[in-house]
């Protein structure tokens, strides 16, 4: 999580799984009813609310892999350009290098004196590849708790026609 004491931070893979479980969680304990009639009025009011709070933490969710998605990009950027500096030094600079007779033996020769560079790299794609992750399903769990919204409206104002009642401008009901 982003914080003010922690805000160049990435996510670690155990606070992502923690996200997705509390999500899957919000989501997995909103369920339709099978007659919202029945179910009435204030069990729909009561899921709506209940709705609009798990997507309220969704949106905070969100804004968080959106934050940790950029600060994984940028360690991506950063680790590559660091590792294509060295190398170019080493290509250019390297008696040993410049001897190798292929662009593969250079390259390998070069991987193999920068494998702390290589090693950063490689990890800072991970959590790319984490973060973007985390990203999609936080964005697919959002979609579907607006569409759990839509159908609760759609199940509300169908009640209400059913009831014959009509909201007033200031969301009241009167019968």
């Amino acid at each position: 999580m982003v914080t003010k004491d922690n805000k160049d931070r990435l996510l670690t893979s155990e606070e992502c799984h923690t996200y997705l479980a509390e999500l899957n969680t919000l989501r997995d304990s909103l369920v339709l009813d099978t007659d919202p009639v029945a179910a009435g009025l204030d069990e729909l009011n009561s899921k709506l609310a209940r709705i609009q709070a798990a997507r309220d933490r969704c949106s905070y969710i969100v804004c968080q892999a959106i934050l940790n998605k950029g600060m994984a990009q940028k360690a991506v950027n950063s680790a590559t350009a660091a590792y294509a500096r060295k190398a170019s030094e080493l290509v250019t600079t390297s008696v040993e290098v410049k001897a190798l007779k292929s662009a593969d033996l250079r390259k390998a020769s070069v991987d193999t004196q920068l494998a702390d560079d290589v090693s950063m790299l490689v990890k800072a794609e991970e959590s790319l590849l984490t973060a973007d992750t985390l990203l999609r399903c936080v964005t697919v769990i959002n979609k579907d708790l607006e569409v759990k919204n839509d159908n609760l409206v759609e199940q509300k104002y169908t009640i209400q026609m059913i009831m014959n009642v009509h909201p007033t401008t200031k969301g009241e009901f009167v019968n």
